[in-house]
């Protein structure tokens, strides 16, 4: 079992949460983000990552938890949830993505985080979404 390390960042601006979509019509949007390489702090990835799918550069991005969740092949994947206020300027995509949006903190827990959600999420993805909660009740407290 292989154990990937990721990190991934709550961007806020004027109370609302960025998400992106994923190019190839996925019907997940989640947050800028991404693994983790040898020679980089969890912070210094989320910075990183940012920048390169959003073409925002924040700085300072704040830990909230870590986490941990096995994904749909068994293996562990330890996340390092931050938050970080966007600076000004317009979003520019990377190809990774097809579209964003601004969410206020309301619609995106309903969207990722609701009751609804957690009835129609398969098995193995249950204890994410569980994780994604706590993200979500971090928000709204």
């Amino acid at each position: 079992m292989a154990v990937h390390r990721r990190s991934h960042a709550f961007i806020v601006r004027d109370g609302k949460i960025l998400v992106l979509q994923n190019a190839g019509g996925s019907r997940w949007w989640g947050q800028p983000g991404g693994d983790i390489e040898a020679d980089e702090s969890a912070a210094e990835t989320v910075t990183r990552e940012t920048r390169e799918e959003t073409g925002l550069r924040i700085t300072n991005p704040e830990l909230l938890r870590t986490w941990q969740y096995h994904d749909r092949r068994g293996d562990i994947v330890a996340c390092h949830s931050y938050a970080a206020y966007a600076p000004p300027g317009d979003v520019i995509l990377s190809e990774e993505h097809s579209a964003y949006a601004w969410m206020s903190v309301d619609e995106y827990a309903e969207r990722y985080c609701s009751d609804r959600v957690a009835a129609v999420v398969p098995p193995w993805a249950q204890l994410f979404l569980a994780e994604m909660r706590e993200n979500c009740a971090l928000f709204r407290a």
